[in-house]
């Protein structure tokens, strides 16, 4: 890895759009990234996208990077920031899914079927009724 002074420059020249300071960048941490990414995620589709998102981030946020303070510390609040959104994405996906399944099966009784089930609760009583008087004779 490469000291927070080389990672300067890069940076230093990756503010000024080289897109080769960029893939520097990238190569030097993005192998760290991934797997960080992926012992959190286990999906590799999903983590390829969330990778994806953080080099987008990176790129378009570098202009906020502090150089006075580590620029790991900054790429990892990247991290954070896209595997909390990725969450919040998977979170509410599944709830639509419910909420779509409940839908789909919507428990409405017909009043047809109510009164059915009704008449036959009350023969079934008076059937309990006709047995209990056979036996009394």
């Amino acid at each position: 890895m490469a000291s927070n002074e080389d990672i300067h420059t890069w940076i230093e020249r990756l503010l000024k759009g080289d897109e080769e300071a960029f893939e520097f960048i990238f190569n030097l941490t993005s192998q760290r990234i991934y797997e960080t990414v992926f012992a959190i995620v286990k999906n590799r589709h999903d983590t390829n996208e969330i990778v994806n998102e953080i080099y987008f981030q990176l790129w378009k946020s570098i202009s906020t990077y502090d150089q006075s303070r580590p620029f790991l510390f900054w790429l990892n609040g990247i991290v954070y920031k896209q595997i909390s959104q990725w969450r919040k994405h998977i979170w509410k996906r599944m709830r639509l899914f419910e909420k779509q399944q409940l839908s789909d099966d919507p428990v409405v009784e017909v009043p047809e079927k109510v009164l059915l089930r009704k008449e036959a609760e009350e023969l079934l009583s008076f059937l309990t009724c006709v047995l209990f008087r056979f036996y009394s004779i």
